[in-house]
């Protein structure tokens, strides 16, 4: 035993030491994953309005999920690259994806229950020239931002085909876009 050091007292017998709310609902949190996918998931998000929705998305697919149930609403796997970048509207009616190839597609999302097409309502086809990692919205709601793997963040309008405003590549080291 070391100098200067008491050993402990053992607890009296019949010693009930109670739980705390946290140390009870982390004991009985079992399950590892609720959603599950087939490989790597590059994006996440959830729609910002009930029913509060999950959309992630891996490899080629695009799946959206109902939290409450924890299943799958939607999968959209028609696309001919992979997904890299899910993000809904503040509003909730549009869910925006960007592939590798440099395509932004935007879905309808009260139509995914009812179309079996799951098709998007809006593209925009080589909107960079390489893989875009991020898309976000405007406080308008009307425009959207990309940013892509060359360093160029565009703000695209969503009722137009063109970019209205690009950044010049290299000028700003961009990290995300929030």
């Amino acid at each position: 035993m070391f100098l200067g050091t008491k050993p402990l007292k053992p607890l009296p017998e019949g010693y009930n030491e109670s739980l705390s709310d946290d140390q009870v609902y982390w004991s009985r949190l079992k399950e590892i994953s609720v959603f599950q996918e087939t490989g790597n998931i590059s994006s996440t998000d959830f729609l910002p309005v009930a029913p509060f929705n999950f959309a992630s998305t891996c490899s080629n697919r695009l799946t959206v999920y109902n939290t409450a149930a924890c299943e799958p609403l939607s999968v959209y796997s028609r696309f001919k690259a992979p997904v890299y970048a899910a993000s809904y509207r503040a509003n909730g009616s549009l869910l925006g994806t960007a592939t590798h190839d440099g395509h932004v597609h935007f879905f309808d999302v009260h139509e995914q229950k009812k179309s079996a097409s799951r098709n998007p309502i809006r593209s925009f086809h080589n909107a960079h020239n390489c893989r875009i990692n991020a898309l976000a919205y405007d406080f308008s709601m009307l425009h959207f931002a990309s940013m892509a793997d060359d360093g160029v963040l565009k703000l695209w309008d969503l009722s137009e085909d063109g970019s209205k405003k690009s950044s010049p590549s290299g000028s700003v080291k961009l990290m995300k876009i929030t």
